[in-house]
């Protein structure tokens, strides 16, 4: 549950800025117009460079795919960021937490709700013009715990009090199927990290089966996809639009997992990139997790592997996953065989700032979520 609740303006609107941003608010229906079709254009560039083969060229059109990303996302979104300070209970110390949120709001959710309980207030919310942000920062030094910068890529901070770290904001989960040589050395390490599960989905007679991305659309959306992620993360989840997400999937290939008497009991999205094979999202049965516990999902980890070995990938992409050390989603999947890299389709980055570097509660989340400073570079992928 969300409350709100007014408290004094953490950055209070100055006449120039206003003047400044005139312009930028007059053309706003066509700026997210512009935004919306030239990042379809860009993340396509940078999906197709991203998938081609190694080399001096690959990498070329990978950076300026990414650059050109980046740097839209800054002209037409980043210039005016959103402010939103809350409180209330962290999850796991028990005790209250003040934070201040920074940003463009991708990532508000999935940050708030994996800190705090349900029970959040929100005190203030706001805009502050990228070129105040040190404004900002020494207004909110001494009135919050702990704060979250989601800045374009492009910029640089300049923090220099407190504890500051600076991760991706969310890293890229990939496996790199080629640098792993034979089938016998990739089966040996997944029996070694997932023994139980293989054993599990192998007793319970499990196979994955080819189904219709067009005919078996609705089944999948409707029975897998939107229970698993209502049922999981439904506070924080991004859930794409039915029809947007029909578009992808027409592209794609779905690969049921049926019990021994045919039941489809979960599913995954597959995209054949060429050198890079993407699985793209997972679905569960009603997003029920008794499938999970008898290894539906482990079917699908298992064989969208082996697949990968099969069809000579270079890389398997495991989407993407928030980037701290001790997050559920990153474990589960770095126990698969991941490894964490830079997330070439996220133009912004995350600041995690402790003012004054005195709160516990703040610290003690820090170290224990661990968040990870540095990935390896798409382009040495």
């Amino acid at each position: 549950m969300v409350e709100k609740a007014e408290d004094e303006p953490l950055y209070p609107y100055k006449v120039l800025d206003k003047f400044i941003l005139l312009p930028y608010h007059a053309v706003s229906v066509w700026r997210y117009r512009i935004y919306r079709l030239l990042k379809g254009w860009l993340t396509q560039w940078i999906e197709r460079a991203f998938d081609s083969p190694v080399g001096y060229l690959r990498n070329l059109s990978l950076f300026l795919g990414v650059f050109l990303w980046r740097f839209v996302h800054f002209v037409l979104r980043g210039l005016e960021l959103d402010i939103i300070h809350v409180e209330g209970i962290e999850k796991v110390s028990g005790e209250k937490l003040s934070l201040v949120y920074v940003g463009d709001k991708s990532l508000f959710r999935q940050i708030i709700y994996r800190i705090l309980n349900k029970n959040i207030v929100i005190k203030y919310t706001g805009r502050v013009p990228l070129w105040r942000l040190s404004d900002l920062e020494r207004r909110i030094h001494s009135r919050v715990d702990l704060v979250f910068l989601e800045l374009p890529r492009l910029l640089s901070h300049s923090i220099h009090e407190g504890t500051i770290i600076e991760n991706s904001g969310n890293v890229l989960m990939v496996m790199p199927i080629r640098r792993k040589g034979k089938w016998e050395t990739i089966h040996r390490e997944l029996i070694k990290k997932q023994r139980l599960n293989i054993k599990r989905f192998n007793e319970a007679g499990f196979r994955l089966v080819k189904g219709d991305s067009q005919k078996d659309f609705d089944f999948y959306y409707d029975r897998m996809y939107l229970p698993m992620v209502k049922n999981r993360h439904a506070l924080y989840a991004d859930i794409p639009p039915r029809e947007s997400f029909r578009q992808l999937v027409k592209k794609c290939e779905l690969w049921y997992v049926k019990d021994p008497e045919g039941k489809r009991v979960a599913a995954m999205v597959w995209f054949d990139g060429g050198e890079v094979k993407h699985g793209l999202s997972f679905g569960v049965l009603d997003g029920d997790f008794r499938y999970e516990e008898q290894g539906a999902l482990a079917c699908i980890y298992y064989h969208e592997i082996r697949m990968a070995f099969e069809q000579n990938a270079r890389l398997l992409d495991g989407t993407q996953a928030p980037p701290f050390e001790n997050d559920g989603l990153y474990q589960h999947k770095h126990r698969w065989g991941f490894e964490p890299i830079e997330d070439p389709w996220n133009p912004n980055k995350l600041l995690i700032w402790v003012p004054n570097g005195s709160s516990s509660v703040a610290m003690g989340w820090l170290e224990r979520m661990r968040p990870i400073q540095s990935v390896p570079s798409a382009y040495d992928y």
